[in-house]
């Protein structure tokens, strides 16, 4: 037997259904969530991108810059 991972079709392709499709209020539901996890519990500004739950909050409210750059 070869080495490496093996794959094995579990059902016939031709006796599967078609796909599901989301209702419009499951739609919503999920942009709804995802807006959730954009928003920052701390300057509630949407980030533009999910929030990562170790962090708790966007980029900028986690590490602010203390440091004010000056002109030379």
């Amino acid at each position: 037997m070869p080495p490496g991972r093996r794959w094995a079709l579990l059902w016939d392709p031709a006796e599967l259904g078609p796909k599901r499709v989301p209702s419009p209020a499951q739609l919503a539901a999920l942009d709804r969530a995802l807006a959730a996890r954009r928003r920052c519990p701390i300057c509630r500004l949407d980030a533009g991108y999910c929030i990562p739950r170790s962090i708790g909050s966007c980029l900028e409210c986690a590490s602010p810059c203390t440091a004010t750059p000056t002109a030379a």
